[in-house]
């Protein structure tokens, strides 16, 4: 998940009739499309302006954090917002500046004073199109199958869930990406062509002392997983993670998000749509997982590695967003760890919107994140542990919650469906699903607490 990233249009100001007086700015501006009300006495015509918010990134180098008001790119007449476009020659054409327009001094007050007040609730008004995925659709075993059947046809079209590609290219026994491993055997490195211009990368971490058992670790908006090695709770946590890992035996499958990756860290997600493809263009943040599950799964004799019988899967920002969907299409995945990494999108404002995978509504209108909990909980010894981070400062933490809003507070919010989650996996039979707050992270990553104490433990749990 990057850093408050949010949906590029979030807000029109479109002319309309005269309001009544009762009728607040903030009454005006809670939805995506906003009216901007002229006073009855007032010769002000409002004009469509289209605002961006400013773009927020996570960190591309370990350690490198902006700092929650630091934006990528500042422009247009208020500050941290950039006009879009313009009509009826309002503003100039490509600048971000006013031209001279007459208007009264109360017209032209209560212009600023609209303004002002949609800059400060947009990141409110931007979850208002945001699908309601409240309630769980998922009610039986027959509902489950239908219900994956349905986003892999979403995702793949015709084509169905790439069961039997491979990686296009295996380099075995190369230089570890990561330092200070301990209990590591070796390092191969996997890449997978997904499109023109779209290269997967994973690598296979291979450890010293194998217990027949894989986790995939899957990285969020950041191009390296070597970050901090000491006992301290520093950086984002995945070099702990792949060490923990690898200390208790099980091989480690460490992928990168698509355009964030070694070579290639632009970002560039919500471009993606925007190129024809068969099915979803989704389907690109899961195909280096599942090319790398079907290699493990069939080449360990020729390959030289251990032979896998067991999968899991964990991953941080979003490759928790990752962990979640991977784990709710493949049934591979035994146990899941998906870390700060969604919400229900019923619950999320501001900072927790995401970039457009995370609410496409044609892929979550089949299957909301309640549904999708359910999915990647439900089989004969599978589980789902969720972590979030309470003082996370990016996202799904207390700060980014609007108990205001939305009635509760947060723990009350997040057990909320916790407990429907929970509570339709024992109606289904099979499956569990738990929420972990964790209170010991100091900021957004995988902390000792959530390696040691819950996914090692869950882990020897399921063994």
């Amino acid at each position: 998940m990057r850093r408050a990233e949010f949906p590029r249009r979030l807000g029109t100001v479109t002319h309309c009739s005269v309001p009544r007086m009762n009728r607040t700015p903030i009454d005006s501006l809670r939805s995506n499309t906003a009216t901007l009300f002229r006073p009855a006495n007032s010769t002000l015509r409002a004009h469509v302006l289209t605002w961006e918010m400013p773009r927020f990134r996570m960190a591309k180098q370990t350690g490198v954090r902006p700092s929650p008001g630091a934006a990528s790119h500042q422009s247009g007449t208020v500050p941290g917002i950039r006009a879009r476009s313009v009509h009826r020659g309002s503003l100039r054409p490509g600048t971000g500046a006013l031209r001279r327009q007459k208007l009264s001094g109360h017209a032209h007050e209560f212009l600023l004073l609209a303004i002002l007040v949609m800059s400060l609730t947009i990141m409110r008004a931007n979850a208002a199109d945001l699908l309601n995925d409240r309630a769980i659709t998922i009610h039986s075993t027959r509902d489950v199958g239908a219900k994956r059947s349905a986003l892999i046809r979403y995702l793949w079209g015709t084509t169905g869930f790439p069961e039997h590609r491979m990686p296009d290219t295996v380099i075995t026994n190369v230089s570890s990406p990561v330092k200070a491993l301990t209990h590591l055997e070796r390092v191969d490195e996997m890449r997978m062509e997904l499109a023109p211009g779209l290269q997967g990368l994973a690598y296979h971490f291979i450890p010293q002392r194998p217990n027949s058992e894989l986790v995939v670790v899957h990285h969020g908006h950041a191009c390296t997983f070597d970050d901090d090695p000491s006992p301290k709770d520093i950086g984002y946590g995945l070099q702990r993670t792949i060490d923990g890992l690898l200390r208790e035996g099980y091989g480690v499958l460490g992928v990168f998000m698509p355009h964030m990756r070694p070579g290639d860290c632009t970002g560039h997600h919500d471009d993606m749509f925007k190129s024809p493809t068969e099915g979803s263009p989704i389907k690109y943040f899961l195909e280096p997982t599942a090319l790398g599950l079907n290699y493990l799964q069939t080449r360990s004799r020729a390959g030289h590695f251990p032979k896998y019988k067991v999968f899991h899967m964990a991953g941080l920002s979003g490759g928790g967003w990752t962990t979640t969907i991977y784990a709710a299409i493949d049934p591979r995945i035994r146990c899941s760890f998906p870390v700060a990494g969604t919400i229900p999108l019923y619950l999320r404002v501001g900072g927790s919107v995401g970039d457009r995978e995370q609410y496409e509504s044609g892929f979550y209108g089949i299957a909301g994140y309640p549904d999708l909990y359910v999915l990647g909980s439900h089989g004969r010894e599978r589980k789902q542990v969720q972590i979030l981070v309470r003082r996370d400062d990016c996202c799904f933490g207390e700060a980014q919650h609007d108990a205001k809003a939305l009635g509760l507070g947060y723990t009350e919010a997040m057990r909320e469906y916790e407990v429907r989650v929970s509570a339709t996996l024992r109606d289904i039979g099979r499956g569990s699903f738990r929420l972990e707050i964790d209170e010991t992270a100091p900021s957004h990553m995988i902390s000792h607490h959530a390696v040691e104490d819950v996914m090692l433990a869950e882990l020897r749990k399921a063994r």
